[in-house]
């Protein structure tokens, strides 16, 4: 990484003075006036040195004269001048109230913005050959799928990518509960209401199956609502034991039910694009979770009226029921199984759990009580909390069935984007595959924007549009990257050198890297593209793809800047353009051109490669 270069330079050169080397930072200058990278070092070295003691302690003669952190900044960089800089450095200097500036050299940013086109990117060496489980979704059966779920899916998927771009071995599961009180209230409603309507399963099974989802959630609504009565509430009861215990009586029912489910939600993870290694289900383990908490009772769990319980209190976390009272295994309970499934299934390094907030709670009782089970587990079990989801204007809650639904909240925005390619030359196949794909782009972008531990407020007309900070800018902007790119082929462009465009029979020109005097919006475009790789590398430290969201935006509205300002391809007619905003030049010579071209290829590939690790397709055209 281009930080640690600068930090091992200036070591040396702060050895040489006699200063401490602790605590050097480098961050990138937030005024490209101010060069690529900064640091605080002198001012940081300085504040320790203002009594002579000390000052005699660090330097010594050499900083005797120094009075105020700006002379040290200068100290220290006229001192690095002097044993040489880096390579990639064009020059440093030291500005108040003491920072010390980089600024990299222009062939330097060509051959790193190459560089961040390439396959690999954003590796790390933290993660590279690490086993990562990434379990995710988590939506329960006998349920429809609503935007809380939507979220999980979302930056789980997202991880999954950042962490593969950053050198992980990466494996996707979901954990589904599809036994329990709310199947069972599920499948009991569900039977009360078909019986109502005088329906037939033979004639439900050829429904769709978003309208099997939708009768599953209308019998779970129903389901809770029955529950309030005492004597209805012990028939749900019964038959929860009843599938506990896979009681030939009702198993059809269930096993007809969950594959509804199961069915409806494949179709969503499609239009997610995610495909799971695995699906893990509580049916699955929860005999054997109930097995292993009753055998280490008195070892890691506890009696407790009636109850099985951990005393997460021992260790500053909460106490928690394992098995109830009925003698059934509580989430934490069947996790006890899971997670020794799951290391089974795929020996990770790392599980990270994309939850919902309300799970946070007991998560880390379960990862606790796993460490105490079987050490193995210890510091191999991360959650990572969503927070909430809201719609503006609009409230949730699955048990009275105020939800918003995941395939309605789809075709009302496919619906909402249809003004923006319905003008545009493009078949009707197009047309759906582009409003299919900038659907999923302004629902995945909307989410995944925000960090993944804050609230998402979603906005359903700025999810969509065209103007801030959405999908549909970027895919935008992406597309205006292959057009030009497109038109290049009929350019005058040296037949020498050549262009590489969409996989197509054409031409690639080299990188121009010695010579270039960038204009105020190329400099712009070229210190930021070489970040990419970095951004990525950030994104998988810190679990966060909103920072990847962040860097498309800006070098998006860097771009769009520069192709407002800057004509890139040469123009056979002398006819000036119509497009709104003014152009700087009326003409542009070959060279120039070659050079904003690839600019553009580069930020083009960069906006394909970014999007691609937020779980979103990028268009050739809108």
């Amino acid at each position: 990484m281009i930080d640690e270069e600068l930090k091992k330079g200036i070591s040396e050169v702060l050895k040489s003075l006699g200063l401490p080397t602790e605590k050097i930072i480098f961050e990138h200058s937030a005024e490209l006036t101010h060069g690529d990278y900064s640091s605080n070092i002198a001012m940081t070295i300085f504040s320790h040195i203002q009594s002579p003691h000390l000052r005699q302690g660090f330097g010594g003669q050499a900083i005797s004269d120094i009075k105020i952190p700006y002379n040290l900044a200068k100290r220290i960089a006229s001192e690095w001048q002097k044993m040489g800089l880096p390579d990639f450095v064009a020059k440093i200097e030291a500005v108040a109230p003491g920072f010390i500036n980089i600024f990299f050299k222009n062939d330097y940013l060509l051959v790193e913005a190459k560089k961040a086109v390439e396959k690999d990117f954003g590796k790390i060496k933290e993660m590279a050959g690490k086993k990562m489980m990434v379990e995710f979704a988590h939506p329960n059966t006998h349920k429809e799928l609503h935007i809380g779920h939507m979220r999980t899916l979302i930056v789980g998927e997202a991880l999954a990518r950042i962490f593969s771009a950053a050198g992980a071995e990466v494996f996707r599961a979901n954990y589904q509960g599809d036994i329990g009180p709310h199947v069972a209230k599920s499948i009991w409603g569900t039977e009360k209401i078909i019986k109502e309507r005088g329906l037939g399963w033979e004639e439900i099974e050829k429904w769709s199956l978003p309208e099997k989802a939708h009768l599953l959630g209308e019998g779970y609504v129903r389901g809770v609502k029955d529950y309030e009565d005492l004597e209805l509430a012990k028939e749900i009861d019964k038959l929860n034991r009843q599938l506990y215990k896979k009681d030939p009586q009702v198993m059809p029912a269930y096993e007809q039910t969950r594959r509804w489910s199961l069915d409806y939600y494949d179709t969503f993870y499609s239009r997610f694009y995610t495909k799971f290694d695995r699906l893990f289900f509580e049916s699955e383990v929860f005999e054997s979770g109930k097995k292993i908490v009753e055998e280490n009772v008195g070892k890691v769990f506890e009696q407790s009226e009636g109850a099985i319980i951990f005393d997460g209190e021992k260790y500053g976390l909460h106490k928690r029921v394992f098995i109830t009272k009925d003698g059934n295994p509580t989430y934490e309970g069947k996790d006890m199984a899971l997670a020794p499934l799951q290391y089974k299934t795929f020996p990770f390094d790392l599980n990270v759990h994309v939850v919902a907030n309300e799970q946070a709670g007991y998560f880390q009782v379960i990862i606790k009580a796993l460490e105490l089970l079987d050490p193995i587990f210890k510091d191999k079990e991360f959650h990572l909390s969503m927070g909430m989801v809201q719609m503006v204007g609009k409230k949730m809650s699955s048990r009275t069935g105020v939800i918003i639904k995941v395939d309605d909240l789809l075709a009302e925005i496919k619906e909402m984007l249809q003004p923006l390619f319905a003008k545009g030359e493009l078949t009707e196949p197009e047309k759906e595959k582009i409003g299919e794909a900038l659907t999923i782009a302004s629902i995945k972008y909307s989410m995944l924007r925000v960090g993944p531990k804050q609230d998402v407020i979603f906005d359903l007309q700025k999810t969509v549009s065209l103007d801030g900070d959405s999908g549909p800018y970027l895919e935008y902007t992406y597309a205006r990257t292959q057009s030009v790119l497109r038109k290049a082929k009929i350019s005058n462009i040296n037949p020498s050198t050549t262009l590489r465009i969409n996989g197509e029979r054409s031409r690639t020109i080299k990188y121009p890297i010695s010579n270039i005097n960038p204009n105020t919006e190329e400099s712009a475009l070229l210190r930021t593209i070489y970040k990419f790789p970095e951004i990525v590398a950030n994104a998988a430290k810190e679990m966060a793809p909103n920072l990847v969201c962040s860097f498309l935006y800006d070098l998006c509205q860097k771009y769009n800047t520069f192709y407002d300002k800057h004509k890139i391809l040469i123009q056979k007619s002398k006819v000036k353009s119509q497009k709104p905003n003014f152009k700087t030049e009326d003409e542009v010579d070959e060279r120039t051109s070659e050079f904003r071209i690839l600019l553009t290829q580069a930020v083009g590939e960069v906006i394909k490669k970014g999007l691609n690790l937020l779980g979103i397709e990028s268009l050739e055209k809108m």
